[in-house]
């Protein structure tokens, strides 16, 4: 490894205090799609990247890594509430936030990182391009944070108000 650097699975990575990402939230609400479809690159590339490392040919094992980057990494700990793969659509249930907790109250949901990654690796899990958007944030009252990722119809119908927000 080069001096200066941190790299995992051949992908350079930079140790960041959430406050960073919080920031740029508060004091540019406007840049949370931004910082969305970054995410959701992002969840791409490494859930390709994890498919190659690990030579995974199960949808189950690609899920369980995910999952544990996701809460090894510190983003918080999410489960699985429902995945349905034939309908291609997931709820996720994330507690301990680092986002939401550092962010503090919001009259909105603010886990657009979250969001963004759980968008990638859904894409991946189901083959297709999903969306994620958050319909609990502890941010905004709830006792956890939730995410529905699905395709784009599913959630502009099912729920208008946060689609047009948040996608």
């Amino acid at each position: 490894m080069e001096k200066g650097s941190l790299s995992i699975l051949n992908h350079r990575f930079m140790i960041i205090p959430v406050k960073v990402v919080v920031e740029l939230l508060r004091n540019n609400p406007e840049s949370c799609k931004d910082i969305y479809y970054g995410a959701k690159e992002g969840g791409v590339d490494f859930a390709d990247t994890l498919i190659k490392a690990f030579k995974i040919q199960s949808v189950q094992k690609l899920e369980e890594l995910l999952i544990n980057t996701f809460n090894l990494g510190g983003w918080g700990e999410l489960e699985i509430v429902k995945n349905d793969m034939q309908n291609k659509f997931a709820i996720f249930c994330m507690s301990n936030s680092a986002i939401s907790l550092e962010y503090g109250k919001s009259d909105r949901p603010i886990c657009h990182t979250n969001r963004g990654f759980l968008a990638g690796g859904s894409s991946k899990v189901y083959n297709m391009d999903v969306e994620c958007i958050e319909t609990k944030c502890v941010s905004a009252g709830n006792s956890s944070c939730e995410f529905v990722a699905a395709n784009k119809t599913y959630l502009s119908e099912n729920y208008p108000g946060l689609f047009e927000k948040q996608i």
